[in-house]
C-alpha cells in the first residue's frame, strides 16, 4: 500500500523522488538542476536547458496501481499548527511557524470553521468547573472516569498510561469513520500508539488547560520502525488548531506531558475527501 511520488519543481529546477506521505521529509533523494546565479534568478545547468519545455509526463503502473496527479510540486511542508489570518504576523508568514485555514483543503477549512469559535469550550457559563470534574473523574480510582480507563487497558497495549477516553458529539454523518466529531480526554501521563487515521481529513482543537505533544511518522511499517518527521514534536497548547489530510501529516502519536495530574482534552473532527470512495473505517496503529 505503499505511496511512491515524483516531485517537478521547474521553478527551481529540482526534481525529488519520495515514498510515503507528501511531505519533504519523505524524499529519498533529489537532483538539483539549477544554480542560484543572481538575487531571484534560478538558471539551468549546461545540458538541461530542454526541460523549461517539458509539456508531458508519462507513468506507467502496474497490477491496480492507482496514479493521481497534483498541480503543485513539493516545496515546502505546510505547518502543522494553524492561525487564523487575524493572528498570522510577517515573522510568522517568514519563519514559516503557522498556516492559514485557507491554505488547507477544502475539507479541513469546512471542520476548521466548525470548531474554531470561541464558544468551543468546555467550562462554558452553565458548567464552569467541566473541566475540574473531569479532572477527577479520570484521577481518582473508583470514580466514573478511572474506571472507564481501566476498562480500556489491554486494548491498545498493556500499559494503563495507553488509555484515553473517546466521546463522541452529535450524529454519524456518514461521510467521516464515525462519529465527525470526537471529545477526547488525555489524562497526564497517557499516550496514543502511532496511528493512522483511515485517509481522512482531520482537525484537532485542544479546547482545555494542558497541553499535549504530537509526534508526526512517516509510516506505520514495523520494520524498519516509522520516523519521526520532524526532529522536535509540536507541542499543542489550549487554543491550538492541528490538522491532517489523506497525504500529509496523517500518521502521528499524542501524549500528554503533564506530570502533575493535569488533563488535556481535545476536539477531533473527521471528513472524507470528495473524491474517496472507499469510506475505510479503522485506525491502524
Amino acid at each position: 500500500e505503499a505511496t511512491y511520488w515524483l516531485s517537478l519543481d521547474l521553478p527551481h529546477g529540482i526534481i525529488r523522488y519520495g515514498i510515503g506521505l507528501f511531505t519533504v521529509q519523505s524524499v529519498l533523494f533529489e537532483i538539483r538542476l539549477k544554480e542560484y546565479t543572481n538575487p531571484g534568478v534560478w538558471s539551468w545547468k549546461e545540458g538541461w536547458e530542454w526541460l523549461q519545455e517539458l509539456e508531458n509526463v508519462t507513468v506507467w503502473t502496474g497490477g491496480e496501481s492507482e496514479l493521481a496527479i497534483t498541480p503543485l510540486p513539493i516545496v515546502n511542508d505546510i505547518p502543522p499548527v494553524i492561525r487564523s489570518g487575524d493572528q498570522v504576523s510577517l515573522d510568522d508568514l517568514a519563519n514559516g511557524q503557522f498556516t492559514v485555514p485557507e491554505n488547507l483543503s477544502v475539507e479541513c477549512q469546512k471542520l476548521y470553521h466548525n470548531v474554531a469559535g470561541v464558544d468551543v469550550v468546555l467550562d462554558s457559563p452553565d458548567f464552569p468547573d467541566f473541566s475540574s470534574a473531569i479532572e477527577y473523574s479520570v484521577n481518582t480510582p473508583g470514580a466514573y472516569g478511572y474506571g472507564l480507563l481501566k476498562d480500556k487497558q489491554g486494548e491498545l497495549g498493556d500499559d494503563f498510561r495507553g488509555t484515553y477516553l473517546r466521546i463522541t458529539i452529535g450524529t454519524d454523518l456518514g461521510n467521516s469513520p464515525g462519529v465527525p466529531y470526537v471529545l477526547e480526554i488525555w489524562p497526564a501521563g497517557h499516550f496514543s500508539p502511532i496511528h493512522d487515521h483511515a485517509d481522512a481529513y482531520a482537525i484537532i482543537k485542544v479546547v482545555l488547560h494542558g497541553a499535549i505533544e504530537c509526534t508526526y511518522y512517516d509510516s506505520l511499517q514495523e520494520d524498519p520502525e516509522p520516523n519521526p518527521i520532524f526532529p522536535n514534536p509540536t507541542v499543542l497548547k489550549k487554543g491550538d488548531v492541528t490538522w491532517l489530510s489523506p497525504k500529509i501529516y496523517q500518521i502521528h502519536r499524542l501524549r500528554n506531558l503533564s506530570t502533575e495530574g493535569k488533563v488535556c482534552c481535545t476536539v477531533q473532527c473527521y471528513q472524507y475527501g470528495s473524491d474517496d470512495t472507499r469510506h475505510y473505517e479503522a485506525f491502524r496503529w
